[in-house]
C-alpha cells in the first residue's frame, strides 16, 4: 500500500524517455492520420507526397511537427517501395478520431506522461477539430487522459500538474474551472468509499 512505499523505491521517468515513447506511439498515429495512411484522406497538403520524396527523417519530423510538439524522437523507416513510414507502425487499430482515444497511465506518479500526452493531444485536436486552445485543453482532460497511482500524494501532484499545464497553455485563458479529472488513487482499501479515491474537480 501507499504507506509502505518508501521514496527510494519510486521511479520517475526521464523527460526524454516520455518524449520517445509518446512520439513513437501517438506521434506515429498522427503521421498516419495526417498523411492518409489509414484511410487515404490526406489532411495536410503535401503530407502524402513528402513521405515519398523526403531525403531524411529530420525533414519528415519538421513537416509533421506541431506547435510545442517537435516530434524530435519520432523514427521513420523506408518501405520496399521507397516511401517512409513511422518505424513503430501506423496504429491502424486505434480510433480514427481523437475524441474516442483513451490514454491510461496505471502508475502515473507525479504525471510526467500525462502532462506530455495532454500537450500533444491538445495540439493535435486543435488542428484536426479546428477548436480553440481552451476547448482543446478541456476536451483532452475530459476525454483522453486517465491516471492511477498507489500513492495519493502522487495523484494529487499529477492532478495539479495537469491543471497547471492547462491553465498556462498559450491562448487557453489562464486560471479557470476545468472538467473533472479522470484520476484516482488505487492504493486504498477495498472498503474505501468511491469519493475518497477520486479527485474532486479542480
Amino acid at each position: 500500500g501507499a504507506h509502505e512505499l518508501p521514496a527510494v523505491t519510486q521511479l520517475f521517468t526521464e523527460p526524454y524517455m516520455v518524449a520517445f515513447l509518446l512520439d513513437n506511439s501517438l506521434g506515429a498515429w498522427w503521421v498516419s492520420k495526417i498523411a492518409g495512411l489509414r484511410d487515404g484522406k490526406e489532411l495536410r497538403p503535401g503530407a502524402g507526397n513528402i513521405l515519398k520524396t523526403a531525403e531524411t527523417e529530420e525533414e519528415l519530423r519538421k513537416f509533421f511537427a506541431l506547435p510545442g510538439v517537435p516530434l524530435e524522437y519520432l523514427r521513420f523507416i523506408k518501405t520496399e517501395s521507397g516511401s517512409w513510414i513511422p518505424a513503430s507502425g501506423i496504429f491502424e487499430k486505434w480510433p480514427a478520431n481523437l475524441s474516442e482515444l483513451k490514454t491510461l497511465d496505471p502508475s502515473c506518479g507525479s504525471g510526467h506522461f500525462l502532462v506530455a500526452a495532454l500537450l500533444m493531444l491538445a495540439a493535435m485536436r486543435m488542428e484536426l477539430e479546428k477548436i480553440t486552445a481552451s476547448e482543446a485543453m478541456s476536451l483532452v482532460l475530459r476525454d483522453n487522459i486517465h491516471g492511477l497511482e498507489l500513492d495519493r500524494r502522487c495523484v494529487e501532484l499529477a492532478a495539479f500538474a495537469l491543471a497547471f499545464t492547462a491553465w498556462k497553455y498559450p491562448g487557453a485563458g489562464g486560471y479557470r474551472r476545468l472538467p473533472e479529472l479522470n484520476m484516482a488513487c488505487s492504493g486504498l482499501a477495498i472498503s474505501t468509499k468511491k469519493r475518497n479515491g477520486l479527485l474532486l474537480p479542480v
